[in-house]
């Protein structure tokens, strides 16, 4: 049953990241100088679960994939923070923000390929990159989140980020211990509990991508309308 539904949700995460890809597509030129690094994203998220998915039908081993998704979402998701925090806003001679970002990035691929086999999962690196992206988001909220209900029509934006910052915090902090524990579980623990985890991790990544899509949308419809708080 388990990994039926695991099944079910990567079709459900596919199907969110073609309509999240297409929305970009049709909204570029709005969004390209709002979220050029979440654009990216989307199309390597999408690239990738097409990918994995192919490979898997094959009976191929995917778990590389999620090797180069993994650099992929760590480069692009700190460079869309290093934009909206302003990270360098001093512009000083030299970028610590950004030079720590390159050394973080250096570490997860040299443990990626010299410490962690292509056969297991890259838990290391992953755990890394769920440490660093929670306490970016959280950071992110310390310094801009404010009561939505005196959102503005001209603070538009800032809601739309707060959206996704709120997708990649509920995403990493939940895969922490997840990724953390991944090649323990994948010798030790038998394939059905083992697939309610990785159930509970496919269930993260479709709450990620459903807010960033709500996120996405309020950024080229500003004047539309929600229900709720958001």
């Amino acid at each position: 049953m388990a990994l039926l539904l695991l099944k079910l949700l990567g079709i459900l995460i596919t199907i969110l990241l073609v309509i999240i890809c297409t929305i970009c597509v049709l909204n570029f030129q709005l969004l390209k100088s709002k979220v050029p690094f979440i654009i990216l994203f989307c199309f390597i998220a999408l690239i990738c679960q097409l990918v994995s998915t192919f490979l898997a039908i094959g009976g191929i081993n995917n778990l590389w994939i999620l090797r180069v998704y993994t650099f992929g979402e760590f480069t692009l998701l700190s460079l869309f923070y290093y934009h909206v925090l302003k990270l360098n806003p001093t512009r000083q001679r030299v970028d610590w923000a950004l030079a720590f970002i390159i050394l973080l990035l250096a570490l997860m691929v040299y443990s990626s390929i010299y410490i962690e086999p292509l056969s297991g999962y890259n838990s290391i690196t992953k755990s890394m990159e769920c440490l660093y992206m929670s306490g970016l988001s959280i950071y992110y909220y310390i310094r801009e989140i404010r009561a939505l209900k005196d959102v503005t029509k001209k603070e538009t934006q800032k809601e739309s980020l707060l959206l996704i910052n709120t997708g990649i915090l509920l995403l990493f902090s939940g895969q922490f211990f997840i990724y953390l524990m991944s090649n323990y579980m994948m010798v030790h623990i038998p394939n059905v509990r083992g697939n309610i985890l990785w159930l509970f991790n496919g269930l993260l990544n479709f709450l990620f991508y459903s807010i960033l899509l709500v996120g996405i949308w309020k950024l080229v419809s500003p004047r539309k309308k929600f229900s709720g708080s958001y």
